[in-house]
């Protein structure tokens, strides 16, 4: 891995000297600045000017800080750059303007990553890719819900983590989302888990009779009429009112898995409303198989 880099005709490092309080003579043949031997950084790159002392001019700072020193560790991790190989990007001439410590220790700066920040990630994505309704029960998602798989460490104060996956299962009572931070490039993607609020059978059963607009004689009746045609080979449905179902939901790149309510009955191929327990919200999917529907957002 190269950690240093050199500029057209090294007018960044002709500048920097220039910069020295020992450049000018002033201080004859002496170092005219010292550079740390430890320092801690926030960003993903380390500079010249992150090894400057804090008393270094404003001027000297702003010059150090267009030298790239390299990549910065992961948050949380540490490296070790040889003072012989920063050197290398002065001029010979000039190195005797600096103290370089024979190694200098980089620590990358960090924090753990909030329960509060994965769940405004999550609601996010969620009203991003325009599922209807979204889902149910994100609007108040508790973030003491919210689990990792083990402790995630980032640098920027804002990790603008974006969720890439997500796998929604009611049978586990957990949905379970993959994410990036877009701010902090070295950190792995990371996997949370969400909690479920569990509903008793008897409850379920109690929502499943509160089929809304489906409610009614004239409801029923036309709700039988309009699936006569789609069973009228004798085939038994495949999906049925007051059964709970698996609706396979697809929306740009997320795909997840929300148990429904049918409110008709359906074979094979046929359009399906069904209801999110949850929230209430009503929906459309396609049969495929027994207790199972597809939709696509």
């Amino acid at each position: 891995m190269h950690f240093f880099q050199r500029w057209p005709e090294g007018w960044l490092a002709l500048l920097f000297v220039a910069l020295l309080p020992g450049a000018a003579g002033a201080r004859g043949n002496s170092p005219g600045c010292a550079l740390l031997a430890e320092t801690r950084v926030t960003g993903e790159s380390i500079f010249l000017s992150d090894l400057l002392p804090a008393e270094t001019s404003p001027e000297l700072r702003e010059a150090a800080g267009k030298i790239s020193l390299g990549a910065a560790p992961p948050p949380g991790g540490t490296v070790t750059l040889q003072g012989e190989r920063i050197a290398r990007i002065l001029p010979a001439s000039s190195r005797g303007e600096l103290l370089i410590p024979p190694q200098v220790v980089v620590h990358r700066s960090s924090r753990p990553l909030t329960r509060e920040e994965v769940v405004r990630a999550i609601q996010a994505s969620l009203r991003h890719n325009a599922l209807p309704g979204g889902l149910p029960g994100a609007a108040g998602l508790d973030p003491e819900t919210v689990h990792f798989s083990a402790a995630v460490l980032v640098s920027a104060s804002d990790a603008k983590l974006q969720v890439r996956r997500a796998d929604f299962d009611a049978a586990l009572d957990q949905d379970r989302f993959l994410l990036v931070s877009a701010s902090d490039l070295r950190v792995l993607p990371f996997l949370v888990t969400v909690d479920r609020p569990s509903a008793a059978p008897e409850n379920r059963a109690e929502s499943a009779a509160e089929t809304g607009e489906g409610s009614g004689e004239l409801a029923r009746a036309l709700r039988d009429a309009h699936f006569s045609a789609g069973l009228s080979s004798g085939a038994p449905p495949l999906v049925e009112p007051r059964k709970l179902a698996k609706l396979h939901v697809f929306s740009g790149s997320m795909q997840m898995f929300l148990e429904v309510l049918p409110l008709e009955r359906g074979g094979l191929h046929d359009l399906v409303r069904v209801k999110l327990p949850g929230s209430g919200q009503i929906l459309r999917g396609e049969v495929t198989a027994p207790g199972r529907l597809e939709a696509r957002f």
